[in-house]
């Protein structure tokens, strides 16, 4: 059940033509990921505080299919309205020179008196002076997500601790990650789920070098440019990275005349 409604802080310069073009139908996701915005930091405001949401979790608020948000994630990202950064557990989406925070706290101060108004809020501060009264069943959500997160962190940390028992995981994760950043620019979190599907890899025909060469194919293809990388999609994909390359034209000339 819905706890109330709330005004959201908008920009009249959505207004300009030029922006109508560039968004088109995408207008409406980029007002829920504005809505979503908890705190901003040099004009970047950051959806759900930099926790990964989900492409069902902006599916069902504004009734979409999943391909209709994916393509509007793109055309704002590829517009430079939001940045996305693909995670194992969705995207964390920063929403690019947002003023939803100084809006709303200019908005409080106009509606004061002169003796009563107060500070704005600075851009690390995330409501100001005048935090606004949350409800109760927000606050209760708000713990409960916390516990949950720590015993899932726990939970994984112990699957991962588990997995990294062979140290040749230790070499494939740390290849993984090494890769990773050089293409993305950050450090992937690797899960201890996904630390298995690497260590299943490791097979007698698959040892350490095979499964690190498979891995810059991985890191070269368009399709996984394009879709963004992690340890379980390269697990999944390693057969056929290993066929693709297997699969190499035939020099039939090579050998064919004997030296003489």
């Amino acid at each position: 059940m819905a706890l109330g409604t709330f005004p959201i802080p908008i920009s009249n310069g959505l207004i300009d033509p030029k922006h109508r073009k560039k968004i088109g139908s995408a207008i409406w996701l980029f007002l829920l990921l504005v809505d979503w915005t908890t705190d901003e930091q040099d004009g970047v405001g950051r959806v759900r505080g930099g926790k990964p949401v989900k492409v069902k979790e902006l599916m069902e608020p504004l009734d979409l299919r999943e391909r209709q948000v994916r393509d509007h994630l793109q055309r704002l990202n590829g517009r430079k309205y939001i940045r996305l950064k693909r995670t194992p557990y969705g995207y964390s989406i920063d929403v690019l020179k947002s003023k939803k925070w100084i809006y709303r706290d200019r908005q409080k101060i106009a509606a004061l008196s002169n003796s009563d108004r107060q500070e704005p809020a600075g851009l690390f501060d995330q409501t100001g002076n005048n935090p606004p009264d949350r409800p109760a069943e927000n606050r209760r959500c708000n713990i409960l997500d916390t516990t949950v997160d720590t015993t899932n962190k726990i939970a994984r940390r112990k699957k991962r601790e588990h997995a990294d028992h062979d140290p040749r995981v230790k070499i494939l994760i740390t290849a993984f990650s090494d890769k990773y950043l050089a293409r993305v620019g950050t450090r992937p979190v690797i899960t201890g789920k996904e630390a298995a599907s690497l260590k299943r890899l490791l097979t007698p025909d698959h040892d350490v070098p095979a499964v690190v060469s498979a891995m810059d194919r991985y890191f070269l293809d368009d399709f996984y440019i394009k879709t963004g990388f992690d340890a379980a999609v390269f697990a999944k994909a390693f057969n056929r990275l290993n066929s693709a390359e297997a699969k190499k034209q035939h020099n039939y000339e090579d050998g064919a005349f004997p030296e003489l």
